[in-house]
């Protein structure tokens, strides 16, 4: 007999199985999306764009030690942890966004779901996020006329 599969182990809807590039789908309201960086100034300014843009409601910044992989030796170095609450919904556009403004070659960019959470918090989230726009400011500039 055998077991079920786990649904990530199916293949996706692309013909040949492959990964696709639909939105990712979030089963819970609320995300938190974790990024990190080599220097506290540009964490807090990252964070403080991102807060701006209204892809997040808060951020937190704050000092950790990292271990991992990278050009085939273990690395340990300080790097400054971001913590960004958000929408679930505006998680994709918040990891892209990251992405277009860190400066690292591979910036780590996850979001883990809140599962529960304080319901006056969890409005104040829905409602400071809420203005986010429709694309981003690299979005919207991409498509301005006159720009590159």
């Amino acid at each position: 007999m055998t077991e079920p599969q786990h649904p990530h182990d199916r293949p996706h809807d692309r013909p040949d199985g492959g990964p696709h590039d639909r939105p990712t789908e979030h089963p819970h309201q609320h995300v938190v999306v974790t990024t990190t960086h080599e220097d506290e100034a540009a964490a807090r300014a990252l964070a403080t764009a991102l807060v701006r843009e209204r892809l997040a409601a808060c951020a937190q910044v704050h000092p950790i030690r990292s271990v991992y992989w990278w050009g085939g030796e273990v690395q340990d170095a300080p790097e400054w942890r971001v913590d960004l609450k958000t929408r679930a919904a505006l998680a994709d556009r918040l990891v892209a966004r990251i992405g277009e403004l860190h400066g690292y070659d591979t910036p780590e960019a996850i979001a883990v779901p809140v599962t529960t959470g304080a319901p006056d918090y969890l409005a104040w989230l829905d409602a400071e996020t809420a203005d986010a726009p429709e694309a981003t400011p690299a979005e919207t500039s991409a498509d301005a006329p006159g720009t590159a």
